[in-house]
């Protein structure tokens, strides 16, 4: 091949590539537009709030309860209208004190907002409750989603702040009746495990530290430990959903200074008080009796007495399982 001929198949060789690459970044182009639309019809902050209708007034949701009968009540809100009144009396004067913007006690009087207090303090409620988006619910109160979505934030963080002692680590003269209420696990004062409450896809480059490979989610890990009432006696949420139990549980307050929520006694080699937990929390022995798996030891299920221990172990630590699925069941969003 002469070097004119070889002149001529680069030129046209570099004129299809520049056409090709002209093509891919029209491709993506077209892509990052209709992404940037996508994103913007899916963002929060959007300014079309299509779930107001303003010559209509908002819809009275809690008149609506309040006037029908008390299951009626219970099956939306998931409470008596008694228990939510009790709610209300605890809640809702921070709320009316506070302004959702600054988390501050109110200055000046702004604009009020469209719901009373209760109405807020439930619309938090039925939002924790369902699985529908800020959208859908917002339209049921004929809401800006917006201010649905930071109300419902606001009303959180006051149930937090309010009702904080409602969840309290047990004295040592309820631990002392607590631990002797198995007489097959004498010291044992609850139960723990982990609860996976799924979220949406973090905007965030290290999204990927909050997504469960095991349940394909994105989602918070939190520890929780049930007492053998069933009642939640610790939690510790926010964790990133691919972190482990044990994880999790290692890195509280419960963990690092284990010795001041149990009874210890160091002339002896068992813990006094202990949780019962599954085969996931390694070296957390001083304060878990774990149950034994396949992982741990072959030939688990060929020895008679573990396999008769780990079944008596799961039959009590079932508790901590009914306690987190009430909790699910009775808020759906987690």
């Amino acid at each position: 091949m002469d070097i004119e001929k070889e002149e001529e198949y680069v030129s046209c060789a570099t004129s299809v590539a520049g056409y090709a690459l002209l093509l891919y970044q029209g491709c993506v182009s077209t892509v990052q537009a209709f992404a940037v639309v996508l994103s913007e019809l899916d963002d929060n902050n959007y300014d079309g709030d299509f779930s107001v209708n303003p010559p209509i007034p908002k819809i009275s949701r809690l008149n609506n309860l309040i006037q029908g009968h008390l299951s009626l009540f219970k099956t939306n809100a998931g409470l008596y209208p008694a228990e939510f009144e009790a709610l209300y009396a605890v809640v809702c004067p921070i709320i009316i004190q506070w302004a959702r913007h600054t988390n501050n006690v109110r200055g000046l009087a702004g604009i009020p907002s469209k719901l009373m207090p209760s109405e807020r303090l439930l619309s938090c409620i039925m939002y924790l409750r369902g699985r529908n988006g800020v959208r859908e619910e917002a339209s049921y109160w004929n809401y800006s989603r917006t201010s649905l979505r930071d109300d419902a934030m606001f009303v959180c963080g006051i149930i937090n702040e309010s009702m904080a002692s409602e969840i309290s680590w047990p004295t040592t003269a309820e631990r002392q009746q607590q631990r002797s209420r198995i007489s097959l696990f004498p010291g044992c004062v609850g139960y723990v495990d982990g609860i996976l409450c799924r979220i949406r896809r973090p905007h965030d480059r290290h999204h990927r530290a909050y997504f469960n490979g095991r349940k394909k989610m994105y989602c918070f890990n939190s520890a929780v430990v049930i007492d053998h009432d069933g009642m939640f006696i610790y939690i510790a949420p926010g964790n990133a959903g691919s972190y482990h139990d044990v994880t999790v549980l290692r890195d509280t307050g419960l963990s690092r200074n284990w010795q001041e929520h149990f009874a210890v006694d160091h002339d002896s080699p068992h813990p006094v008080e202990y949780l019962l937990g599954d085969p996931g929390y390694l070296g957390l022995d001083h304060f878990i009796l774990r149950c034994i798996d396949a992982r741990e030891l072959a030939n688990v299920d060929q020895d008679p007495v573990l396999r008769a221990f780990n079944k008596l172990h799961a039959g009590y630590r079932v508790t901590v399982e009914w306690g987190i699925g009430g909790l699910k069941q009775l808020f759906r969003r987690f």
